[in-house]
């Protein structure tokens, strides 16, 4: 069910790699309303990876839904 007038936002983790020496990195973005509970945005993916991906949407403050997947960026 489309959601209006909500706050989106995303977010991409890449979890720490201590044997490669690599600390976490996580990338945010705010989403932007486009109408008819559609959302639109721009997020710069650093490096390839598979990267742990949330979605997390609020309205009026409170919280309504969080989406969990992975994006395969190459």
């Amino acid at each position: 069910m489309p959601v209006e007038n909500a706050e989106v936002g995303v977010t991409l983790l890449m979890p720490a790699m201590p044997a490669m020496g690599m600390a976490p990195v996580s990338v945010e973005a705010t989403l932007q309303a486009m109408g008819q509970g559609q959302y639109t945005g721009t997020l710069e993916i650093p490096s390839p990876f598979s990267w742990q991906t949330t979605i997390t949407v609020k309205k009026g403050g409170q919280l309504a839904g969080t989406v969990r997947t992975t994006l395969l960026a190459r």
